[in-house]
């Protein structure tokens, strides 16, 4: 599924500018295979002419629905992020003449369609907003390394004195 807007209007008209305002159920975000949108996105953008670019702000809000790190238990993450871009159009790439061809597709995403495809730019912008750490809760205390017993329901009687063999010249040096 594709989310697109018309920049037809904007295009060639200096000092204009247009809002759109859309609604989506889907969106495959390609990280993670246990990370699923679970509210549909909503997503504002505005479109500005500022010459021969056209200015694009964004806001996309939504709730995401994955796994703690440590327990495995379900969490649900609300999203609420921005981006931004530079838009040029291929019949106007003659005016950037003096960069590069590297510095323009740093700087500007270049567009040859007046039907633009916002659905990479929204998807990097819920991706960049998912923590790297997710977590049911802040004191989540995870899965028992010895019987995997989840810590957070009841407690275990492993031993935790038992150090790692391959940690064990560690333990002394900080003995002596």
């Amino acid at each position: 599924m594709s989310i697109t807007i018309n920049l037809s209007k904007i295009r060639n008209n200096e000092g204009t500018s247009l809002s759109f305002n859309l609604q989506t159920e889907k969106l495959d975000l390609l990280a993670k295979e246990d990370l699923l949108i679970t509210k549909p996105l909503q997503i504002w953008v505005e479109v500005k002419n500022t010459g021969n670019i056209l200015q694009l702000q964004g806001e996309v809000e939504t709730e995401v629905t994955t796994n703690c790190d440590r327990c495995l238990e379900k969490v649900i993450l609300p999203i609420k992020t921005n981006f931004k871009e530079k838009l040029i159009h291929t019949s106007n790439l003659k005016l950037l003449h003096y960069l590069t061809k590297d510095e323009i597709e740093e700087e500007y995403v270049v567009f040859d369609k007046d039907n633009f495809d916002l659905t990479d730019f929204v998807r990097e912008s819920i991706i960049l907003a998912i923590p790297l750490k997710i977590l049911c809760a802040e004191n989540c205390r995870g899965f028992c390394p010895k019987c995997g017993q989840n810590l957070n329901r009841s407690s275990c009687n492993c031993t935790t004195d038992e150090i790692d063999p391959r940690l064990a010249i560690l333990a002394k040096l900080k003995r002596d």
